[in-house]
């Protein structure tokens, strides 16, 4: 899974696209912070909001708005 979505979205860092993935698991429940996911993962928050996009459209991820 996480190769065809590297494949196919094309993610540069396969290694801090797992931490950030690790990241994400660990802040379930919490308010979205891109600039908080970038800097823990050591990406910038446009790419942490691109990453959170490719994880919310493959169903890894759900967002519930407040």
């Amino acid at each position: 899974m996480i190769r065809d979505i590297h494949e196919l979205e094309q993610v540069g860092d396969l290694m801090a696209f797992l931490k950030f993935i690790t990241i994400i698991v660990a802040r379930t429940a919490i308010i979205v912070n891109y600039e908080a996911l970038a800097q823990e993962t050591g990406i910038s928050a446009p790419t942490a909001k691109q990453w959170l996009s490719i994880l919310i459209s493959s169903g890894i991820v759900a967002l519930i708005e407040p």
